[in-house]
């Protein structure tokens, strides 16, 4: 029921229940058991590029992190994380951008950068997902399990990208968090968030005025499926990341096959200053299971067709996370879309970071950093 329930793209639970020809009140039922019982919280994933951004990583060697558990400061830029490259003392920066903004070098030109390949339709089967919060790890990472963990999710189940106005990410914000909310009270939720924000009136007479179904149904298109939330336990469980840099024959194809392992955060195609284009895939790494970790990710890179070059260890405690709350951060307005990356609002950012002893250079700073650049962040 659950692998059943997994691929549908429904929000609320009226419509899980007709998608699956059962009563709604077995579906409430059954995931407030899993979820008081089994610690098993079934929840919609908003697709990230139905948001209409990309993701990418700058890369800045000699600059380290020294306050992990500091709160960043406030900044308008769509930060997701930051953490350190150990032991090669280099700084990585997630960051959220429009689609439609061209990361050329002009933008960047001081740093070295990746475009991340949105893997967020991959998702491992809900049997290891499972498998992996009751930590059944050596299953997981047996070999002779690869073609059972690993599948290929085929590319025309990614839907074009989308339009979507300011109701449409406050019905996935809201229903992230109520997956199962009934449409009356969707909308008690949403004047209720509208009460508290100045500058919503606007969204609430479009609630008021009845047209809410159409904006669910839009809503609705952003869906890839449902998850389960609570691999978090996996990543308290996991003191590392280690990460891969390979050369593989189809990039994409070893992209997507690798991030449906439950131990793998994420997957990129990344582009190095040779203009050589590489995978990257993050795997988590359990107490206790380096070896095997090594052994299982050896053994499916070769099969998909790569040759590792490089590996990293990551200090799960060397990593700062900006991104609390909804899915999507940064500034978003119906007309103008998505604020655009701005190369001037990273390096004050930065500057600013380094003023308050969350970051620090190892090495004497590269010239760009002497420039003067006056910008509001």
């Amino acid at each position: 029921m659950l692998e059943r329930l997994y691929t549908t793209r429904r929000l609320t639970s009226t419509r899980i229940a007709r998608e699956l020809n059962v009563d709604a009140t077995k579906i409430v039922s059954l995931f407030s058991k899993l979820k008081k019982e089994e610690g098993i919280i079934v929840k919609p994933e908003v697709l990230y590029t139905a948001y209409g951004l990309n993701r990418i990583i700058i890369e800045i060697p000699g600059l380290i992190l020294l306050k992990p558990k500091d709160k960043p400061l406030k900044s308008a830029l769509y930060i997701r994380s930051m953490y350190n490259i150990i032991p090669h003392n280099v700084l990585h920066i997630t960051f959220d951008t429009p689609i439609e903004c061209r990361i050329i070098s002009e933008i960047l030109k001081d740093f070295d950068y990746s475009c991340l390949l949105d893997t967020i339709g991959s998702r491992p089967k809900i049997l290891y997902l499972y498998k992996a919060i009751q930590g059944s790890f050596h299953e997981l990472l047996s070999p002779n399990n690869i073609n059972n963990i690993l599948y290929r999710i085929p590319l025309d189940l990614y839907p074009k990208k989308r339009k979507i106005d300011g109701v449409d990410l406050d019905i996935l914000q809201v229903m992230s968090k109520y997956p199962f909310l009934k449409q009356r009270h969707l909308k008690q939720k949403l004047e209720e968030k509208y009460k508290e924000e100045i500058y919503a009136s606007r969204r609430n007479e479009i609630v008021l005025a009845g047209n809410l179904n159409r904006h669910i149904e839009h809503a609705e298109n952003l869906i890839r499926g449902y998850r389960i939330s609570q691999i978090k336990r996996v990543v308290e469980n996991s003191q590392f990341q280690l990460i891969y840099r390979s050369k593989c024959v189809n990039l994409e194809d070893a992209a997507l096959t690798l991030a449906t392992h439950p131990l793998v955060p994420g997957t990129a195609i990344i582009k190095t200053s040779y203009d050589e284009k590489l995978l990257q895939v993050a795997i988590l790494v359990p107490r206790g299971y380096y070896g095997q970790v090594q052994d299982f990710f050896l053994t499916a890179h070769e099969k998909l067709g790569c040759k590792i070059l490089d590996s990293m260890l990551v200090d799960q405690a060397s990593k700062l996370i900006f991104t609390s709350g909804g899915r999507i951060t940064g500034e978003y307005d119906s007309r103008t879309r998505w604020k655009e990356l701005d190369y001037k609002e990273i390096v004050v950012l930065l500057k600013r970071l380094v003023d308050a002893g969350i970051l620090k250079w190892l090495r004497r700073p590269p010239k760009w950093w002497y420039e003067e650049l006056r910008v509001a962040v």
